[in-house]
Parts: C-alpha cells; sequence; structure tokens
C-alpha cells in the first residue's frame, strides 16, 4: 500500500486547537488596541502553522506500507506481526506512529531510502483466523499542531492456536493404540508415554518437569522393540464442553511432542496419522484450531 494525497488526513490536534484559540485572541487584541507589533507577531506565528501543514503532509506521502511475517500464538498470548515502511524519497520520516484496534502503538522513525521494521503485537482472544483489521499510520510532525493519518485495511490473518489446558490429565488407555504390552523399563528403547503414578512405580520412571510444573505425578512408560502409536481422540476425550476437550487435546499435543513419542489425532472428518517433528506438531494444532 503505497500512501498517496487521496489516502492521507490532515486535522488539527489538540495542541493546534489550542494554538488556533491564542491566535484569535491575539488577533482581537491587535484588532482592539490597533497595534502593529501585535499584527505582526499573530500573522508570523499563523503563517508558521501553516507552512507546518505542508511539513506535517511530506512526512506522509510516498511511504510504502507492506505486511510481513506474524507469529502463530495460543490464544491469550501476544501475536507478533511485522510491518516493513519504505521511504523512497530523500527526506527522513521521523516519530511515525502505527497502531492497530487490538495492539499498542508503536513509534518508528525511517531514514531516506531505506525500508524500517515495526514489529505490532496484536491481542489474541480466541483460537481460529483473527485479521489484522485496520492498521493507522499517523505524523505529528513537525511541532505536533496537526495529525496526518492514513487508515490501511489488510486482508492478513493470523492462525491463533487454542489455548492449552493449564493441567494436564492422564491420557485414557484408549489412546494407547498398540499390540505391544508397555514394559514399566526405564532402560526401555523407545519412550511410550506417561502415565499416572501407581504404588510400587520406582523413583527414576517419574517425570519430574510434569511434577514441577504442578501437573501432577506421572511416570515415564517405555515400549519394546517398536514405539507404540498414540491415538488423540476428541470424541473420547473427557470434557463437558468442546472448547475444554480441544484445550485438553492441545495441552496432550504439546506434552507428547516433547516426550518424543508418536501421535496422531482424530477429529470429526479428519484424521491425522502418527507421527512426530515440528512439521506434524504444526499440523495437529492448526486443525485443532480450525476445527
Amino acid at each position: 500500500m503505497v500512501l498517496s494525497h487521496r489516502r492521507i488526513f490532515i486535522l488539527p490536534s489538540k495542541a493546534g486547537l489550542c494554538c488556533g484559540l491564542l491566535l484569535g485572541i491575539m488577533l482581537s487584541a491587535s484588532v482592539i488596541y490597533n497595534n502593529n507589533l501585535s499584527f505582526i507577531l499573530t500573522f508570523l506565528l499563523g503563517s508558521v502553522c501553516l507552512v507546518s501543514v505542508l511539513h506535517n503532509f511530506r512526512s506522509m506521502t510516498g511511504l510504502s506500507i507492506n505486511v510481513g511475517k506474524s507469529t502463530m500464538v495460543f490464544a491469550g498470548d501476544l501475536a507478533e506481526v511485522t510491518l516493513l515502511v519504505t521511504n523512497p524519497s530523500k527526506l527522513p520520516r521521523i516519530n511515525l506512529r502505527i497502531s492497530a484496534q487490538h495492539a499498542d502503538t508503536t513509534q518508528i522513525s525511517v531514514a531516506p531510502r531505506v525500508t524500517a521494521s515495526a514489529v505490532m503485537k496484536i491481542k489474541t482472544h480466541k483460537r481460529g483466523w483473527q485479521t489484522l483489521g485496520t492498521v493507522t499510520i499517523a505524523s505529528y510532525f513537525p511541532i505536533g499542531l496537526f495529525r496526518a493519518w492514513s487508515p490501511i485495511n489488510f486482508a492478513q490473518q493470523i492462525l491463533v492456536y487454542p489455548k492449552p489446558a493449564a493441567h494436564s490429565v492422564a491420557l485414557p488407555k484408549t489412546f494407547l493404540a498398540t499390540q505391544h504390552a508397555v514394559i514399566r523399563n526405564p532402560d526401555g528403547d523407545d519412550f511410550f508415554g506417561l502415565q499416572r503414578y501407581q504404588n510400587g512405580d520406582s523413583l527414576r520412571q517419574i517425570h519430574w518437569q510434569a511434577f514441577a510444573k504442578g501437573r501432577g505425578v506421572h511416570t515415564k512408560q517405555y515400549g519394546g522393540d517398536r514405539s507404540p502409536e498414540i491415538w488423540l481422540d476428541l470424541d473420547q476425550t473427557p470434557g463437558d464442553t468442546l472448547e475444554f476437550r480441544i484445550s485438553l487435546l492441545c495441552r496432550w499435543i504439546i506434552d507428547t511432542e516433547q516426550s518424543g513419542a508418536q501421535y496422531g489425532l482424530r477429529l470429526p472428518h479428519l484424521s491425522i496419522r502418527p507421527d512426530r517433528g515440528a512439521s506434524h506438531h504444526s499440523k495437529c494444532l492448526r486443525a485443532l484450531a480450525l476445527l
């Protein structure tokens, strides 16, 4: 998006309105007392204000705005969206303010013939696609009496993952879809998953990281020669509401991926085969976000 004269709006700021009121009072006093020096001062200050309108417009015109990369986050976190501002002219653009509906104001300055990046932190509230919305670029250059701004509607969308459950629940036995028996052997070949602690379990098998995060006491389970498959099924996930079950599935996906086990995901009209890795992890979270 290139800012032209048809996209830039200019109005006096609060300081500009106060300055205009002051100039009106000075002009009235000059007329009443017929003071030439007062006339000169009033018109001089008024001309400075008029010239500042031109400089305010020049600080915005010709700028090119592009949307860069955006991060995928969980619901409730701040998503970072990068805006690229290109200044093709020989004039520096000073103190540009970039704001959006669900983001704090970001201030940048762009040197002549340079592309600068501004990172906007967008607030997220629910899973799924979230539009970037209207981004407003404004300038109070040079003396803050006038505000030039340009609202831009980008079609950029941010993918928001479901918010993971705060506390994990032990995996149901129906999720452990394997034909091999579970061997409680810490020296086993492949990691199988987590199971709630039972009397007689070895202390070496306790998953201390989960315990430190307040998720309860769980033990690590190991399989035989081949790693068993873990199927995460939405229909068999406990919970009263759909969003709670999705949140719990999101927590299990994160924990299972960190454990190194292979896992699959079953959703209505969608089945993702068991695998592991960053690509598989993102694919499962994306499916949950768009459910």
